[in-house]
């Protein structure tokens, strides 16, 4: 794939203008129905560095001049499209204080200035969706202080004008999690604004339509994106909750759609209450997780194994295991996606121990492309070759981006529970997966199983890459003739930055120890070598990528069939 692919083509985009140039008409300011309170808030740490007037520019920090607003600069057009979508509001909200409130005013009153007749990246039907939410969240926030006398007309108006611009454009979004944004913003201005042109019983009725249509019957999506996931479930439990909060019926396949999304996220739930970090995601705001799972589907039973979204969780004793144990999503839905494929990420109570790297989007494009391939996961990676590839760039909503073009075509998994001799830990949890990613390449078969001990204190693991038939040994050896010194691999253990590891000289095991001052170990059968070394964590809250560390098991395939074992077992 080459050229230009936007979600937008031209002509939605042709329509889009068209649209907001005649429905952003002079008009009454809107007049609230009641007084709004935030639905939403952000990071802290985030609203922090905005009111200091701060934005990270391809991973760069970019100081705005005293004064000034983003609107004015040169920007890469995907982070000015985001900034068009105005969900730093949130982050400034959980910020808090004159200095954030005040950044919320000049950069929201310029862009009215700017762009409220109907101009610019910020009128299309998924932005507005977004920006509407924001706006009228955060109302009292833009509109407080004696300093912005004379402009709460200006941004009533352009709620108002908006708003009519949604309630005639919202199925122009792009199908899925953006489509359901653009309803719901057409919903919160119903509910919120006293204009009898935006019907709620319209609005609801669209958003539960989409909401369906965004999700498989199992509550997936096809981005396999668990933050995503978090959002759309959120912004689907605000309608319910608003609708029945102000008299309206609640649609059922809007209910439906909550109630196949809600046992998904009790599955990608770590213990410490965040989202394994794969495909595009991360852990999710602080809290929003917990309070999605808080009502009454929460309360159903989940069993210790469970596969939900391509991914499986073992949980026992306070310890959760949670895998890729599928394809990453190929194409368009794969745009953000990771070569993760049977990746693990482990938690022991509160604390993260093994995780993934995560997305480093935030932090340019460089780092991006970094945290998608496989040495960033926890996983077995051949050296120099991810278990996917990436495509080649194509422009979508006006960034370039890098679709998964290569995944494995067979991945396997199956949970059980382990049967055997008392020391052999029956019943204990087991997960068996493989693929074949490398089949094509080197010949070879990847396979992975995963145990977990039902009282939680030890995580063990076998690694195998075999060629299994005549032809893959060809192309095993045919891989091999190509390098001057073997095919190296590497199972990959990354750690939490606040998790302290050290290896013994002789490399026979890493200790591992815990902000709470647990202490696991990390052992190993003496195939491979073991070393512990520089690695990153990619965390939103920060400005830039964290130093941690990882355990690395590394060899050399030296025959047909390649297999190591190791554990992680907690000490004391």
């Amino acid at each position: 794939m080459s050229g230009a692919w936007d979600a937008a083509g031209p002509g939605v985009r042709a329509a889009d203008r068209l649209a907001a140039r005649l429905w952003v008409r002079p008009g009454a300011p809107a007049a609230f129905a009641a007084p709004p309170e935030p639905v939403f808030i952000g990071r802290p740490e985030r609203g922090e560095r905005l009111a200091q007037g701060r934005l990270l520019v391809r991973g760069e920090p970019f100081d705005l001049p005293d004064g000034s607003t983003p609107w004015v600069h040169d920007l890469p057009p995907g982070l000015l499209a985001e900034l068009h979508r105005f969900a730093w509001l949130d982050d400034l909200a959980a910020l808090g204080g004159r200095a954030a409130w005040a950044v919320a005013r000049r950069w929201t009153m310029d862009w009215i200035a700017r762009f409220g007749g109907g101009s610019g990246a910020g009128w299309t039907a998924a932005r507005t969706g977004r920006r509407l939410m924001a706006w009228i969240d955060h109302a009292a926030m833009v509109e407080a202080g004696p300093e912005s006398r004379g402009h709460d007309d200006a941004f009533r108006r352009s709620l108002g004008r908006q708003a009519r611009f949604l309630a005639r454009r919202w199925h122009a979004a792009p199908p899925g999690p953006a489509r359901v944004e653009a309803c719901c913003g057409v919903l919160r201005a119903g509910l919120a604004l006293s204009d009898p042109a935006l019907s709620v019983k319209a609005a609801a009725e669209a958003l539960a339509r989409e909401a369906v249509a965004a999700m498989d019957d199992h509550g997936a999506l096809p981005s396999r994106n668990p933050e995503r996931l978090l959002e759309l479930h959120a912004r689907l439990s605000w309608a319910a909750g608003a609708l029945a909060a102000a008299g309206h019926p609640v649609p059922e396949p809007l209910e439906r759609a909550l109630s196949q999304a809600t046992p998904v996220l009790r599955t990608l739930r770590h213990a410490d209450g965040g989202l394994v970090r794969m495909h595009g995601g991360g852990a999710g705001v602080e809290g929003r997780l917990d309070a999605a799972l808080a009502g009454e589907l929460a309360h159903r039973g989940l069993s210790a194994g469970r596969m939900a979204l391509g991914f499986a969780r073992l949980s026992e004793g306070r310890v959760t295991v949670i895998a890729d144990a599928a394809a990453p999503p190929a194409g368009f839905a794969g745009r953000d996606a990771h070569a993760s494929t049977l990746a693990i990420e482990i938690t022991a109570g509160r604390h993260p121990l093994v995780v993934s790297c995560g997305s480093g989007a935030g932090f340019g494009p460089d780092w991006h492309r970094a945290g998608r391939a496989t040495a960033s996961h926890s996983v077995l990676g051949l050296e120099g070759a991810s278990s996917s590839r990436l495509g080649a760039p194509v422009v979508l909503e006006g960034r370039m981006v890098e679709p998964l073009d290569r995944v494995p075509g067979e991945v396997t998994r199956a949970i059980g529970t382990r049967r055997g001799a008392e020391g052999d830990d029956p019943g204990a949890l087991v997960l068996d997966m493989s693929h074949d990613g490398w089949r094509g390449s080197h010949g070879l078969i990847c396979r992975r199983r995963v145990s977990l001990r039902r009282d939680g204190r030890e995580v063990s693991g076998e690694e195998a890459l075999v060629a299994e038939t005549d032809r893959d040994v060809d192309a095993l050896v045919a891989a091999a003739a190509r390098t001057e010194d073997g095919i190296g691999y590497a199972v990959r253990f990354h750690l939490h930055p606040d998790v302290e590891a050290s290896a013994d000289d002789a490399g026979v095991q890493a200790r591992i120890a815990l902000p709470s001052g647990q202490v696991w170990a990390l052992r190993h059968d003496g195939v491979a070598r073991l070393s512990v070394e520089p690695s990153v964590f990619f965390d939103e809250a920060w400005p830039a990528p964290r130093p941690s560390r990882q355990a690395v098991l590394a060899g050399r395939i030296e025959e047909v069939a390649t297999r190591l074992e190791w554990s992680l077992s907690r000490v004391g």
